[in-house]
């Protein structure tokens, strides 16, 4: 038994929900080899070889149709007597009803196109993205080979081949995965033949994959919401705590990003709310360098139908980004409006540069690189150092003050000396803020101790930044 196309694509965790529960669109309408619809002339790849581990094709070359679907932005070429059916987010190829239904089978072939956006900073190469449909098919009974590169539609793409039986099936199977990028879109390949049938399919299978053109894709355009563009996370809006954006989807595959301030060891809790009656979101929490976090899809589900919600808790005091799309990425305009919320919890914790409380446990400061710290009870003391270059001019003051907290900070050299002393520096710019400036004498390792005045707070609202600035004569 076979497992179908449909199922192993489903449980992709890139492409959940493209191929689920489809539509039943008209099947198109066949059209007799020839020349295909016009395409933008894209500029060829170098040719690349087949990898050695593809299973080899007997079959000689049949009589074809043409394929093309412009909001899928692709067309191919595949054998006049096979089926197609589209799906939500893409199309099947298949030598009988029963492989392109998703059913399970037993004989014969097909090939399943799926196409998404690809997500902020998830894939770091077409390898690594075909590697990850391929693993849809890990079992103890199935060989994956290596991702091999391969021109594919005039791009470079990667294919990875399979054989052996799939982790829900019971039948040997041949095949490869392949994968290109297109336009920031992901298209993943997906060809199955049952063993035993490989010498008539497998080289109808390779055939169509090698006649795979891209094509601008069509794109039902809408009215922006007023928080476009916030496409990627240079972009992204800013969000306050306990309030709500109002945003749609103004184009197939949008992406919207919102920015929060978050503070270490503060508990977040994010969630979208009244969406339209076609949207399904899902939400991706992402760190300040665009590292995922976390992500959720259903998570408000029991309160409203397809509302995500997740909670994350700070591990440092940073920028958070957080991206909200479609699951299927196949609607948008009317119907598509939801509303983004963001609450915090406040835990009081040490800062991150904790123990820092004597010049060895001091943290190592850099110029344009500030640290948060806080004081964590009373008469706490933080400790930083930095290395200081001859006739170098430094300025080394706090900002961004809790409502505790009146910063002091001692300058002391490598044998405990005190070299200055502030308390009020930057008084004018920010009450009790600290500010020292010192010329460097020599190239040497100079300690900054930072303390309240009074000695008397610790706990929340005693945080406070510290920065180094570096200027030179």
């Amino acid at each position: 038994m076979l497992v179908s196309l449909l199922h192993l694509l489903a449980q992709s965790t890139f492409f959940v929900g493209c191929l689920d529960s489809p539509a039943s669109p008209p099947t198109p309408t066949p059209v007799p080899s020839g020349p295909g619809p016009s395409a933008p002339t894209l500029t060829p790849t170098p040719s690349l070889p087949v990898p050695t581990s593809t299973p080899t094709a007997l079959a000689t070359e049949g009589p074809t149709q043409s394929y093309f679907n412009a909001t899928l932005g692709i067309s191919l070429a595949y054998p006049m007597e096979w089926l197609v059916r589209e799906t939500e987010g893409g199309v099947v190829f298949g030598t009988s009803q029963q492989v392109i239904a998703g059913g399970e089978f037993m004989a014969g072939a097909g090939l399943a196109v799926s196409v998404a956006p690809l997500p902020n900073a998830e894939w770091q190469s077409v390898e690594e993205l075909c590697a990850s449909q391929a693993s849809v098919f890990n079992s103890e009974e199935m060989e994956i080979g290596e991702p091999q590169l391969r021109n594919i539609g005039g791009q470079v793409g990667a294919l990875i081949s399979l054989q052996g039986i799939p982790g829900l099936g019971q039948t040997q199977t041949k095949g490869l995965v392949a994968a290109a990028i297109w336009d920031d879109w992901a298209y993943t390949f997906v060809a199955l033949s049952v063993a035993r049938e490989w010498a008539t399919h497998g080289a109808s299978l390779g055939r169509m994959i090698e006649s795979v053109e891209f094509t601008p894709r069509e794109r039902p355009e809408y009215v922006p919401d007023p928080w476009e563009p916030d496409d990627t996370l240079s972009d992204a809006t800013e969000i306050e705590m306990s309030s709500a954006q109002a945003h749609d989807l103004h184009t197939l595959g949008d992406r919207d990003y919102v920015r929060f301030e978050a503070t270490r060891g503060h508990v977040y809790t994010i969630e979208t709310a009244n969406l339209g009656q076609d949207i399904d979101t899902r939400i991706f929490l992402y760190d300040a360098e665009g590292r995922l976090l976390t992500h959720n899809d259903d998570g408000r589900g029991l309160e409203e139908p397809w509302a995500s919600r997740l909670r994350w808790t700070a591990e440092r005091t940073d920028s958070l980004y957080l991206m909200v799309k479609d699951v299927g990425d196949d609607d948008a305009g009317p119907g598509t409006s939801y509303e983004i919320r963001v609450w915090e919890e406040i835990h009081f914790v040490e800062d991150e540069y904790e123990p820092d409380g004597s010049p060895d446990l001091a943290t190592l400061l850099k110029p344009g690189k500030p640290q948060v710290h806080n004081l964590h009870v009373p008469g706490d003391q933080d400790w930083i150092r930095f290395e200081a270059r001859a006739g170098n001019i430094f300025v080394i003051e706090t900002f961004n003050l809790g409502s505790s907290v009146d910063t002091v900070l001692h300058l002391l050299d490598e044998q405990g000396n005190e070299l200055a002393w502030d308390d009020d520096g930057r008084a004018e710019e920010e009450a009790l803020a600290s500010r020292i400036q010192w010329r460097a004498q020599g190239d040497t390792s100079l300690y900054v101790m930072i303390h309240d005045s009074g000695d008397d707070d610790g706990g929340p609202e005693t945080e406070y930044r510290v920065r180094l600035l570096e200027t030179w004569p």
